[in-house]
């Protein structure tokens, strides 16, 4: 069982989205106590960083992202390589 929370930015909280998606991880930490990955992505210009913490995508960009996805990971038979978020070979793909 894995578990994955995210907020939209879109909604005016601007550069408050950061503590609104800090609270996430730890709200799934239930779900997935054996890893945690965080998903920034600022839509309009293309953009995505998947980051094992969420200060690193903060220095990402001076905007703030539109949105941010947590992810928690439960390995009980899964693969080395089963890190979360999962992307494509080119990372375009989330």
């Amino acid at each position: 069982m894995c578990g994955i929370g995210g907020v939209w930015g879109s909604n005016g909280l601007g550069r408050d989205i950061w503590p609104v998606a800090g609270q996430l991880g730890p709200a799934l930490r239930h779900r997935g106590p054996d890893e945690a990955g965080w998903l920034a992505a600022w839509v309009r210009d293309g953009h995505a960083v998947a980051v094992r913490e969420l200060e690193a995508a903060r220095r990402e960009r001076d905007a703030p992202p539109d949105l941010v996805l947590a992810h928690r990971r439960l390995a009980i038979v899964d693969l080395a390589t089963g890190w979360q978020p999962i992307s494509n070979e080119t990372g375009t793909v989330w």
